[in-house]
């Protein structure tokens, strides 16, 4: 229904208007549709609340599950990042002691270069007589060789008291090979 209007009259008094009963009977119609429409806007208003329950209900599991999904994924992620870390920390562990494996292996190569070229420098030494005993003399060094026809000699250590035998020979074989 449309709203009635009650018809006042040009003016008070004049006659014109509804006359008070038919005035009165609008009035009521217009209040009858005004509850009417009320009682289903209040059951609109219950349905939507209740919904709204639901809707809340739903957030909070949705926001529940959202915030356990997320502990348990932090969790993993932590679990994980835990395991790269100590991977990470094993493999630099590795990383150091290969390191320091190749440092002891770079310095044992480097003495023994070192030993080599004391000998080599030793062996090249001009002038090296054929010694006349294996005692040797002074100067003689370990590394020293010499040769003859012979025999080839070579000095094991270095001259200290000619007591010591410091020199050793091995005869030519004469062979080719």
């Amino acid at each position: 229904m449309t709203k009635q209007i009650i018809n006042v009259g040009s003016s008070g008094n004049d006659g014109t208007g509804d006359k008070l009963r038919i005035a009165f009977t609008k009035t009521n119609q217009n209040f009858d549709e005004v509850y009417a429409n009320l009682a289903v806007v209040t059951s609109n208003v219950e349905n939507i609340l209740s919904s709204s329950n639901v809707f809340n209900n739903y957030a909070n599991t949705v926001g529940l599950s959202a915030n356990n999904y997320a502990g348990v994924m932090a969790n993993s992620s932590n679990s994980y990042a835990n395991s790269i870390s100590s991977n990470i920390s094993s493999f630099l562990i590795a990383a150091n002691d290969f390191s320091n494996l190749v440092n002891t292996n770079f310095t044992v190569t480097n003495t023994a270069f070192q030993v080599a070229n004391s000998a080599f420098d030793k062996a090249n030494t001009v002038g090296v007589s054929i010694p006349a005993t294996s005692k040797g003399q002074p100067g003689n060094l370990q590394g020293m060789f010499a040769a003859n026809s012979t025999f080839l000699y070579y000095c094991t250590s270095d001259y200290v008291d000619g007591v010591a035998d410091i020199w050793k020979r091995s005869s030519w074989s004469g062979d080719t090979w």
